[in-house]
Formats: C-alpha cells, sequence, structure tokens
C-alpha cells in the first residue's frame, strides 16, 4: 500500500511495510533524491495548486497566530498559527498597524487571502 503526504513544498512518499510483531513498518523517501529536476518541478507545481487549494479554504476563519518577527519592509507582521512547524510549514503575514509591540505574543487573526503557501490576515481587536 503507498500513501503520499505533502507539507509545505515537501513532498515525501510513505511506503508501508510489513508487520512484526504487531508493528507497521514505514520508510519515509524523500522524493528529490530519486527523481530528475524535471519531473520533481512537475510535481511541485501539482502540490503547489493541492496547497493553494487547501489554504483557500482557510480564508474568512480565525486563528490564533504567534507572530515572530517583521517584514523586511516592515509592513507585516509574521507569524504562524499552532498548527505550523518553523521551517516547514506556511508562514501569516498580517498588515502591521504599528503593532511591533506583538511580536512573541499570540492574537487572533482573521484570514483574508493566500499567497503561494503562505496565509494572509489581520488582527481582530
Amino acid at each position: 500500500m503507498k500513501t503520499s503526504f505533502s507539507s509545505a513544498g515537501l513532498l515525501y512518499v510513505y511506503i508501508t511495510g510489513y508487520k512484526e510483531m504487531e508493528l507497521l513498518h514505514i520508510e519515509q523517501i524523500d522524493t528529490y533524491s530519486y527523481i530528475g529536476d524535471e519531473l520533481y518541478n512537475k510535481i511541485m507545481e501539482i502540490q503547489q495548486k493541492i496547497s493553494n487549494e487547501n489554504l483557500k479554504n482557510k480564508i474568512g476563519q480565525e486563528f490564533e497566530v504567534l507572530i515572530e518577527d517583521i517584514s523586511f519592509d516592515g509592513k507585516y507582521l509574521i507569524g504562524r498559527t499552532k498548527q505550523d512547524v518553523p521551517d516547514i510549514d506556511g508562514i501569516v503575514y498580517v498588515k502591521n498597524l504599528d503593532k511591533t509591540s506583538l511580536i512573541n505574543k499570540f492574537v487572533r487573526v482573521h484570514i483574508t487571502d493566500v499567497k503561494n503557501y503562505d496565509l494572509i490576515g489581520k488582527i481582530i481587536e
């Protein structure tokens, strides 16, 4: 049995193996190591569409977001939801309304848009 799992641009294939003492062995393969650039790029293009569709389902929803940084131009606070893993999942861009004091704090954010693997939102006051 084969299944696939993706997260923020990384595509992994899990191959389920045999049972030994009722434990199911799972081997994780980094697909980029096994395929060429052309196929990898094609897979990633499809993955980005899937991710974008999944993220679009979050538009209109509210999330607790940990504000971790500010964008280089100062226009956005940068954070992540509780479900997001740093350096793997996308980030949440929040319009900066001179609220840099919110860095390292949780805020409620209303999601208004998506861009690639990231969410865009505004703080709910």
